[in-house]
């Protein structure tokens, strides 16, 4: 195994990247999924300006997107696409967190395995992780819990090895202490409310400081009935890991993978690498099964396609004779294909080969891009049996692709913003979208498109805590804005 090949945050023995790659082409494939895989920022930002993707993947712990790129990620999930972040090392990847609605809190030193709770097929199924493997703690906001660490016992002596801190392990020590008393008052020990004044001397990671305010005030309490720590709103009706106090310590620790709802998209986090996992375990591995689910869970239909987007279109054949080799011949009008890597570019179109048994039925997925609004493309299709040379035709197939809707106008939007910055309640907000919406005009009367791009994202910005109507559809009107930008520095 070359070094440069191994996997950035180990650990050493477990598959390294070609391998891991492999394994998420063969997965995607047997999806019949088109899909580009690259492995670098400049790549992958190009891409997604493309705007033809309908689900987004990030799987590397080392590479950093910078904040433009995670902006228009953002509001391409908020738009409809679907976003998965299997692995992250660190908070450089936090303007992705409104979208995945959690919040990371640092290194997680304390798993053990893997619980899925929420998984459809697969709940209450347990698997235990590759030791060693890097691992985040982390907070959901608005995501939902769908599976969960397996924790090692805290209160054991041999579990205090694991805390990588000195101050957590004099926390957790205290905690322990504590457990063993039976006087409920025991909360005003000088030790508890040390921490509590002072919440800094408890995190692991000193970039995430701004994070631990829910240590303050009543974090935790000691129930008078059962002697141990639980939160005010462990029992309330907003969920187990919903509300100020965020249950006891151990709870903060279990959230392993989440489900968001952002927009009309949805995003899976997982808090640990789970391309090495799926890989290492295999395809009839837990983690295998929990990938392939995963993208299920942020792939849906994005009702509604608009020029420049990517249509599914599917070919099916059917055998009603004897076996034989054949070939679809395809001839596009209009519109273009995606996934050229899987046919074969003839005189006459596209072509893919297949030899298909008696009474087999064949099923060919392509992805194509839709045509401009009120221009209607065309795909051929001609089924012929036989070899090179001695084609025979059998049936002839036709299909109109079509866009449902035209992209936003920037000029209407301007107009709309203007005259919802007339009212004086939420007139500031918009009067400073107003003001960028029309530097962006400009922008684009000069070519200048990379400035024209940027603003577009710093806009969006502006309406991300709006939850109202108005604000959803100019969000959404700024989106195709920024998808006809971003082709055009393509």
């Amino acid at each position: 195994m070359r070094v440069d090949e191994r996997d950035p945050y180990g650990p050493a023995d477990q598959p390294d990247l070609p391998a891991q790659r492999q394994a998420l082409e063969s997965l995607l494939k047997q999806k019949q999924w088109s899909y580009t895989v690259v492995d670098n920022r400049e790549d992958f930002a190009r891409e997604l300006r493309s705007g033809s993707y309908s689900v987004l993947g990030l799987f590397s712990e080392e590479i950093t997107l910078d904040h433009w790129t995670q902006k228009a990620i953002r509001e391409a999930v908020h738009s409809g696409s679907g976003l998965l972040v299997a692995g992250i090392h660190d908070t450089r990847h936090m303007i992705l967190e409104p979208a995945l609605g959690i919040i990371k809190l640092g290194e997680h030193h304390g798993s053990t395995g893997l619980t899925l709770i929420a998984v459809p097929g697969l709940e209450g199924e347990a698997v235990f992780p590759i030791p060693d493997d890097y691992a985040v703690a982390i907070y959901p906001r608005t995501a939902k819990v769908i599976a969960e660490f397996t924790l090692k016992d805290i209160f054991d002596e041999q579990g205090l090895k694991w805390f990588g801190d000195e101050n957590q392990k004099a926390w957790h020590e205290g905690v322990r202490q504590l457990r063993d008393r039976s006087d409920v008052d025991a909360l005003n020990n000088d030790w508890i409310r040390w921490y509590w004044d002072r919440p800094d001397a408890m995190t692991c990671v000193p970039e995430h400081l701004r994070r631990w305010h829910w240590w303050r005030k009543d974090s935790f309490r000691m129930d008078a009935e059962s002697g141990n720590w639980r939160s005010d709103d462990l029992r309330s009706s907003k969920g187990r890991y919903h509300g100020r106090s965020y249950c006891d310590f151990l709870s903060l620790k279990k959230p392993a993978v989440t489900l968001n709802q952002y927009g009309k998209g949805k995003a899976v986090f997982a808090g640990f690498d789970g391309l090495l996992q799926a890989t290492a375990g295999g395809q009839d591995s837990l983690y295998f099964q929990l990938l392939n689910q995963a993208l299920d869970q942020v792939h849906q239909d994005n009702g509604t396609l608009a020029e420049g987007q990517s249509q599914s279109v599917q070919l099916t054949i059917e055998n009603l004779a004897i076996a034989t080799p054949g070939r679809a011949l395809l001839q596009l009008d209009g519109v273009s294909i995606l996934d050229k890597a899987s046919f074969t570019q003839e005189e006459d179109g596209w072509s893919y080969e297949f030899t298909i048994a008696e009474g087999q039925q064949l099923q060919k997925h392509l992805q194509v891009i839709v045509p401009p609004y009120s221009k209607a493309g065309t795909i051929s299709a001609l089924i012929q049996s036989g070899q090179e040379g001695q084609w025979r035709d059998h049936e002839a197939l036709k299909l109109e692709i079509e866009a449902g809707r035209e992209l936003a106008n920037l000029d209407e939007l301007i107009e709309k913003v203007r005259a919802l910055s007339y009212e004086s309640w939420k007139g500031m907000r918009y009067y400073f979208l107003l003001k960028k919406l029309e530097f962006i005009r400009q922008c684009l009367l000069e070519h200048n498109l990379r400035w024209a791009y940027e603003s577009l994202l710093m806009s969006t910005s502006l309406l991300m805590m709006d939850k109202s109507s108005d604000a959803q559809e100019i969000r959404a009107g700024l989106q195709d804005v920024l998808l006809n930008v971003g082709r055009k520095i393509n």
